[in-house]
């Protein structure tokens, strides 16, 4: 009984544990005039570990990052024909569920937007 007892209480503290760990980065991406943009590739990058994820936008626009470890974040966001959109600083604490929308704009891939997060 000792035993199933303690199994348990280890398999709930496990649970409890990785319920906690991070949080979730997601959002919209459109034009300038408010149409959605499909396929965009976004990139986040924890700044403090220089973790990156890579997705797509799908083709309402949306993207997300599920379960991202607790840290600060830089998110970028490419796609052809617009100019790269980065915003910069975003804390990420535990159990966040964050959004980060963004409006590209026409333009050549050597300029870029960058929106600084405020803390």
């Amino acid at each position: 009984m000792f035993r199933l007892t303690l199994r348990g209480m280890v398999i709930l503290f496990a649970v409890i544990v990785q319920a906690g760990v991070g949080g979730n980065i997601s959002g919209t991406v459109k034009d300038q005039s408010g149409a959605v943009v499909p396929r965009a590739k976004v990139c986040v990058t924890n700044t403090d570990t220089r973790f990156q994820r890579s997705t797509f936008s799908d083709n309402k626009g949306f993207y997300s990052f599920p379960d991202l470890p607790v840290g600060h974040y830089d998110v970028q966001i490419e796609s052809s024909a617009f100019k790269p959109y980065r915003r910069i600083g975003i804390a990420l604490d535990t159990n966040s569920q964050l959004t980060v929308d963004a409006a590209l704009t026409i333009g050549k891939r050597s300029d870029i937007v960058t929106v600084r997060e405020n803390q």
